[in-house]
């Protein structure tokens, strides 16, 4: 005997490999859906035995006669009528969701908004990119939060540390390296989030400072970077730094920052 059924948050696996009957239930908040199943925030715990342990015997008999009791046959009348239903709450839920992120977000930051910088103070991080994220990971961003609608740029990070780095300078300056030059750009930070992504799971949103100017990484700049010091080629640029005053001041001359 082999089959797997669901029913509310529990899913009751049967397999009888070796003729045996062996029981397996998984009891949590996930289900058998891709977001339930591939998604974060899913918490499960699994049971497993033979049709001799009393605990998974209870278990299944529960699940059997609620089964029983209130399931139907899923037919195409009940696809039919339930799909704009579906595509409704998808859309609730896709403005709820980061709203309730965003005020989460508030609530934890209010307790170490000691180490976060205030945009307008002396910027010290530099960091650089050089290449784009993958279209999955780009529809996760627009679906999971709202920085695309306010206009604001973001980084994905396969690492926490390197995330924090940025995030707790609160403004950093970015190389955005392209095969055929790049932009140099003094930013602030507006915003940050974790899910998992084939890209990374850190990521963090920023705009770039009002007032200043985005420099094109073309051979001009790149001579007067090379003049002062601050890098001897343009893979140099590929380098996370704390920048020190010297050099801060030339790229607030070069941003006009």
């Amino acid at each position: 005997m082999n089959g797997i059924k669901q029913f509310g948050r529990l899913t009751i696996f049967v397999a009888d490999p070796l003729g045996q009957r062996r029981l397996v239930a998984y009891v949590g908040s996930s289900n058998l859906t891709g977001d339930g199943l591939g998604m974060e925030g899913e918490f499960n715990l699994c049971l497993s035995g033979t049709n001799r342990d009393r605990c998974l015997i209870h278990i299944t008999d529960t699940f059997g006669k609620s089964w029983s009791k209130d399931a139907v046959p899923l037919d195409q009348m009940i696809t039919d009528k339930f799909a704009p239903v579906s595509e409704r709450s998808r859309d609730i839920t896709k403005g709820i969701d980061p709203q309730i992120r965003r005020i989460l977000r508030h609530v934890r930051r209010t307790t170490r908004s000691g180490r976060r910088k205030v945009p307008g103070q002396k910027v010290s991080c530099y960091t650089f990119f050089d290449e784009f994220a993958v279209a999955s990971t780009r529809r996760e961003v627009g679906h999971k939060t709202g920085w695309d609608s306010k206009g604001w740029d973001w980084m994905v990070f396969g690492t926490k540390s390197e995330r924090d780095r940025v995030l707790n300078a609160g403004s950093f300056y970015l190389a955005e390296i392209h095969r055929t030059g790049g932009i140099l750009s003094l930013n602030d930070v507006r915003d940050d989030d974790e899910f998992r992504t084939v890209d990374g799971r850190f990521f963090v949103a920023f705009r770039k400072r009002k007032g200043s100017i985005a420099k094109s990484l073309k051979a001009k700049t790149l001579r007067v970077l090379r003049d002062a010091g601050f890098i001897l080629k343009k893979d140099d640029l590929r380098r996370n730094r704390t920048m020190g005053m010297q050099n801060r001041t030339l790229i607030n001359k070069l941003l006009k920052a």
